[in-house]
């Protein structure tokens, strides 16, 4: 009996530990119609350079790329290229903003924080003082058709004069629906402005219309019920944006923008874990939550992290899949969130740069996410918890042996089961990848069971399934009476 490794991450309750799940991994469609599970892209070796600090965000300026630390602009392995923030902001998240490309490579970049903004060119911040800029604004900023775009609380959105992020006009605004609630952030999502609320959402496009109004228009049929339930976690690239969305109960999920519509990519089980460990009772503060979307291994993953409760949640957007993502801490089953946070993309090809969200001591980040193997360069812990398997039947089965199919390669899969949903476990026992039959051999009796696996490795790991005795045999035959 031929198994599939992939499962999804279920829940029944909230809580992780009991129920199935993938970690650090994702599947693959393969040749014979089932599905390959694979581990996930590895971190490349640590560099240092950097200060430690909390990263606040990263900045495009042209053909220059910098990450935001301690008020300060720094270019990554260029240890002489640092621009401080002037006046300095207090470590506050920035959010920016970079103009179309321009002949000279200066690229003008607006930065701004929920309380100040400036123009970044040719290496240089200019504060933007004048006084018709809001005073207070949500997250996010929005270059679009020659103007820069920012919100306030109350859903009002202001546009500077055209190519000029420092020069800003009192009447160049326009107002979200009242009833979608307080603003919660603005984001731009193919050639819309987008207004999250904390109710609804509301699309907005370039009408052209006359100064010193703003050239915004509502889209007429375009606001949804369906509003962000934290800014720090709108992700946006090609196409789609995925945000976490909330209803008017507030209820909470994850959802995906595509064109003009909103689909929620969560299922009932992530919403739990969400509600638990993101919303719920045991959090108090959004202090270290935060998510980021990379593109490695031919999938788009976008990876929502809750630091102060130790937990990381990956969906494959290619494969419409969620999985749970760690940092090796030890092994097994002592897992740490996923240290990266924070990703650069260089507009030059090559791999992104990965930061975790606090620069730790000796500036040490990631980077090279993804490419190839990246054998050696991080170990991760790939694991598996299957579904309860009883064979549609109570009757006691003999397990004589279990076998893996998948890649040759020089690693260890530790094996454990349940027999009671959980509650207790067998030990930890070995099988050797290396080897051409992967088995293990004289696995006891059972009648419903659990298994879960589990391999400490640095190298690209590739399994299909797991094989079962094809008949599950009672333990014990009773007389016929005969």
């Amino acid at each position: 009996m031929e198994l599939s490794l992939a499962t999804p991450l279920l829940s029944r309750d909230g809580n992780l530990g009991r129920d199935p799940y993938m970690l650090n991994c994702y599947w693959e469609a393969n040749i014979g119609g089932g599905r390959t599970i694979v581990r996930r892209p590895a971190l490349g070796p640590q560099q240092g350079g950097l200060p430690a600090g909390t990263v606040q965000g990263v900045v495009h300026a042209g053909i220059l790329h910098y990450v935001i630390i301690n008020d300060t602009l720094y270019q990554p392995n260029v240890a002489s290229a640092s621009v401080p923030i002037n006046p300095t902001v207090g470590g506050q998240r920035m959010d920016s903003v970079t103009n179309i490309e321009k002949a000279d490579k200066t690229n003008p970049s607006f930065v701004k924080t929920n309380f100040q903004a400036w123009l970044f060119i040719s290496g240089s911040f200019a504060a933007v003082t004048d006084t018709d800029y809001p005073s207070s604004t949500v997250p996010g900023a929005v270059y679009l058709d020659g103007t820069y775009y920012v919100m306030n609380e109350t859903g009002q959105i202001n546009g500077s004069d055209l190519e000029n992020c420092q020069s800003w006009n009192a009447l160049n605004f326009i107002t979200t629906d009242h009833g979608l609630g307080p603003a919660v952030a603005l984001h731009r999502h193919l050639n819309y402005v987008v207004a999250f609320c904390e109710k609804g959402t509301q699309f907005f496009y370039d009408a052209a219309n006359p100064a010193p109004g703003s050239p915004l228009s509502s889209i007429q049929n375009a606001t949804v019920g369906i509003g962000c339930a934290h800014p720090d976690t709108i992700q946006a690239m090609d196409d789609f944006t995925i945000f976490p969305s909330q209803e008017k109960n507030r209820s909470r999920s994850f959802s995906i923008i595509q064109g003009l519509s909103i689909k929620k990519i969560s299922t009932p089980d992530i919403d739990r874990i969400l509600e638990r460990y993101a919303f719920g009772p045991s959090r108090s503060t959004y202090a270290n939550l935060y998510s980021m979307l990379v593109k490695a291994d031919g999938h788009t993953f976008y990876i929502f992290t809750l630091a102060d409760q130790n937990l990381t949640l990956a969906y494959d957007v290619t494969n419409d899949h969620w999985a749970q993502w760690s940092s090796y801490a030890s092994a097994p089953n002592n897992q740490q969130a996923w240290q990266a946070a924070v990703v650069m993309y260089a507009y030059a090809p090559g791999s992104p740069l990965l930061f975790p969200y606090i620069i730790p001591p000796g500036g040490r980040y990631s980077y090279s996410f993804g490419q190839g193997d990246q054998v050696g360069s991080e170990t991760v812990v790939m694991g598996v918890r299957t579904r309860a398997l009883n064979a549609g039947t109570t009757v006691r089965k003999v397990c004589s042996e279990l076998s893996l199919l998948g890649d040759t390669v020089a690693a260890t899969m530790n094996v454990r089961y349940t027999n009671d949903a959980g509650n207790t476990w067998s030990a930890w026992r070995p099988i050797d990848l290396s080897t051409a039959r992967k088995r293990l051999t004289r696995l006891g009796t059972f009648v419903s069971r659990m298994y879960e696996f589990q391999c400490v490795t640095s190298a690209k790991v590739r399994l299909d399934s797991f094989v079962l005795p094809d008949r599950n045999l009672p333990a014990q035959t009773q007389p016929s009476g005969e």
